[in-house]
């Protein structure tokens, strides 16, 4: 069960198990951040391009407070430096990391 979901820049979806009873708008911060910060069961994230140091922080916190977090992620979109070693922090932390190519 999804409580939100949000599709956002550069084909991003994140669904989460939330707290968060506000309404999502941009001019209160980024929304995407505002639903991993409060996520309290499940993440489930996808993306084309994976480079957002803000979001890698907030999956990583996530995944400490117990949620479980899941990412899949386009290959093409995902083979910068900066991609690369976003991806990694999340492998490294245990956090389920997939790359789709088709």
């Amino acid at each position: 069960m999804i409580d939100y979901c949000f599709g956002g820049g550069a084909l991003t979806l994140v669904a989460a198990r939330s707290s968060y009873a506000g309404k999502l708008h941009r001019n209160q911060g980024d929304p995407v951040l505002k639903v991993i910060d409060s996520a309290h069961t499940s993440i489930r994230l996808a993306g084309y391009s994976f480079t957002s140091p803000k979001v890698v922080r907030g999956l990583l916190d996530a995944e400490r407070r117990g949620v479980d977090v899941a990412v899949a992620v386009d290959d093409k979109g995902n083979r910068s430096k900066t991609s690369q070693q976003a991806l990694n922090l999340l492998v490294n932390a245990g956090i389920p990391t997939r790359t789709i190519d088709r």
